[in-house]
């Protein structure tokens, strides 16, 4: 019986039917630790690789740069001077800002760039073949590129708080630093030299205008006048006029006294005497004067005289006035032209442009930090930008 039980489980256990295969695992792509570090490092050595690189073209590569300023102030002449320490800073006033904004204007300009093109070798300057590459400006640069080329390498600005222009120069050497900065400060100087001009013939142009205008109105009154007198053969009709009045009353009066003279002798001498003879002679021959010249003041002649006498005071009146308007613009231009002498222009300069002692640039300690925190940087944000990939593919 017993035997029975033991092989009752033993059928059971055969008659049941067989259990499932457990299924295999999956393969997941493995992100462990050998690929984290080497992403790890090719960032860190791109970053170094760049730090290096930029390093060494710093110390090795990289051409010394030398500036050269200078400073001036445009001024008139009627601006006050300051006494003291100070004789430009601090008074906008001493400078015109007009024409100091036109000096930047003109120094960034295409003419300036051909005036110094006409003074300096600029493509020997800045293409010469010890230059670095990388600042060195190209041998077949076209004139526009040499003009943005220029722009960095020559700096001008104008400071409105104390109306002051300050220009940078900058050249791979000293001594060219120095040229391209005495250079621009004879550009500066001829064109405020040239404003300055303009303003002064501005005031003067239209003054001498109207000098030359009244001129050549006197020029015709005189000539007018001279004509008519040719005309008339007389110097003056007014004069002559009066003339003629004058010497018709100094006739009468001397017939009135001969023939006082004649009623008296008449009382004691005969009419036949001598005396009396030539008395009456001599009051015939003033009374003959006197007719002449009422002939000559009385009809026809009479009209003539009026219509000379009235053409030649039309001409003496033009003649006048053109002589007084004259006169009058000679005054104004005489002020004119001091007015001009006090507004001229001229450049006042503050700082002298003078030959550098050392490179002003790169500053290669203070470049090589900034690199040095970049690439830190660089790799920081590359390393996040890789956990983040790994973190999203997860």
């Amino acid at each position: 019986m017993l035997e029975e039980r033991a092989r009752t489980p033993a059928r059971r256990e055969a008659a049941a039917p067989p259990a499932p295969a457990a299924p295999p695992p999956l393969a997941v792509p493995s992100l462990g630790r050998p690929r984290k570090r080497g992403g790890t490092r090719w960032w860190l050595l791109a970053a170094l690789a760049g730090f290096v690189a930029y390093a060494a073209y710093l110390f090795l590569w990289a051409s010394d740069v030398y500036v050269s300023e200078v400073r001036f102030a445009v001024r008139q002449a009627d601006q006050p001077r300051v006494q003291g320490a100070m004789p430009m800073m601090g008074t906008p006033m001493l400078a015109t800002v007009t024409e100091s904004n036109a000096v930047v204007q003109f120094l960034r300009s295409h003419d300036a760039l051909q005036a110094l093109e006409a003074r300096l070798d600029l493509r020997r300057m800045f293409g010469d073949t010890s230059i670095d590459p990388l600042a060195r400006l190209p041998a077949n640069a076209s004139p526009e590129r040499l003009r943005r080329y220029l722009s960095s390498q020559l700096r001008p600005y104008f400071d409105h708080t104390n109306g002051i222009v300050a220009v940078e120069a900058r050249a791979f050497s000293a001594e060219d630093a120095l040229a391209l900065a005495q250079a621009t400060r004879a550009l500066a100087e001829e064109l405020v030299n040239r404003m300055s001009l303009a303003a002064r013939r501005g005031l003067l142009d239209a003054v001498e205008a109207e000098v030359a205008e009244a001129e050549t109105r006197l020029a015709r009154a005189r000539d007018a006048l001279r004509r008519f007198r040719e005309t008339n053969e007389v110097l003056d009709p007014r004069r002559t006029a009066e003339a003629s009045d004058e010497l018709r009353a100094r006739l009468e009066a001397e017939i009135t006294q001969e023939r006082a003279r004649l009623t008296q002798l008449r009382r004691f001498t005969a009419d036949n005497a001598p005396a009396i003879v030539q008395l009456r002679q001599r009051i015939a021959a003033l009374e003959g004067q006197l007719r002449e010249i009422a002939q000559r003041t009385t009809g026809q002649n009479a009209e003539a005289l009026a219509g000379a006498l009235r053409g030649y005071e039309t001409l003496e009146t033009e003649s006048m006035l053109a002589l007084r308007s004259y006169e009058a613009l000679l005054g104004s231009l005489e002020r004119a032209r001091s007015d001009a002498s006090r507004q001229q222009l001229y450049l006042a300069e503050v700082v002298r442009p003078t030959l550098p002692r050392s490179a002003a640039y790169p500053r290669r300690l203070e470049h090589l930090g900034t690199a040095a925190a970049l690439a830190l940087l660089g790799a920081l944000l590359g390393l996040l930008l890789a956990r983040t990939v790994r973190d999203h593919m997860h």
